[in-house]
């Protein structure tokens, strides 16, 4: 876990800063899949699962389709693709605030759902249609 993460969030630092790509830090901490109690941490605090990054300066998607591709192994941006991120996305998938954001596309127009079955992450896949107890189209 992020200890100086911890503690900025808990100083007050905007999770809702981005970087020049549109990145959140849940964007950054969804890459990593040491990253799950700072991942419940800035939900708490109100960091948005729908975030979107900016289209052009990497592909186009939110901390959820980040989160699928970790948990799938395959690691988007510096973090650890280690394929452990199972976590971070049942960590993403309690926050009453996801549910809408399954139901966003990134670039190549792809639910986090659509994204899982895609790349044949089925375990993936039914994590994400159990996430918020609705009946999800890919």
């Amino acid at each position: 876990m992020s200890t100086s993460g911890m503690f900025l969030v808990k100083s007050g630092a905007s999770v809702g800063a981005t970087n020049a790509a549109g990145e959140t830090p849940l964007h950054l901490a969804c890459a990593r899949s040491d990253m799950a109690e700072f991942v419940g941490e800035l939900l708490r605090v109100g960091a948005d699962p729908g975030a979107q990054t900016i289209s052009g300066q990497v592909h186009r998607c939110t901390p959820v389709h980040v989160a699928v591709e970790q948990a799938g192994g395959g690691g988007i941006g510096d973090g650890d693709s280690g394929g452990g991120g199972h976590d971070v996305l049942a960590a993403l998938l309690v926050a009453p605030s996801a549910a809408a954001a399954l139901d966003l596309k990134d670039s190549e127009g792809r639910t986090p759902l659509s994204l899982a079955l895609e790349k044949g992450m089925l375990e993936v896949a039914v994590e994400l249609l159990k996430g918020d107890g609705t009946s999800r189209q890919p």
